[in-house]
């Protein structure tokens, strides 16, 4: 009983929120996965960067894994972003299926054909005064 109650309030929650609601939902989870990747990687890296602050021996093997979770960091924001991100995965995309002459297939690139018409016919007019 409590379990259909609570799929269907929170059913209900998701069905009123408004687009922009969704989409800052969205960016806050991306956001709070990238500092929680952060926090995790970093962990090592600080306690290294304390202890030779503190002039205190540090393992080569503990700086060896705190240099690696750096690595580990920057590699993992890239699927992460994938993920999370339909922006990015449509900018990832269209960067992708890019024809020779630097032409997108895709139709969701960040200057639309018109606004390229309309700066060169612009540019074009300053040029004939």
């Amino acid at each position: 009983m409590f379990v259909d109650s609570f799929y269907t309030r929170k059913r209900s929650i998701r069905v009123t929120m408004t687009k922009k609601q969704f989409s800052e939902i969205r960016d806050v989870r991306l956001i709070s996965g990238i500092i929680g990747l952060f926090y995790i990687t970093n962990v090592l890296t600080f306690y290294v960067s304390f202890c030779h602050i503190m002039k205190y021996h540090v393992d080569p093997l503990v700086d060896m894994l705190s240099r690696l979770s750096l690595v580990l960091n920057s590699t993992f924001k890239f699927p992460l972003y994938i993920m999370l991100s339909e922006r990015f995965r449509s900018d990832v995309k269209s960067l992708i299926c890019q024809n020779p002459e630097g032409n997108t297939d895709d139709s969701k690139s960040y200057a639309s054909s018109e606004d390229d018409q309309d700066d060169n016919e612009a540019r074009n007019a300053m040029l004939q005064t």
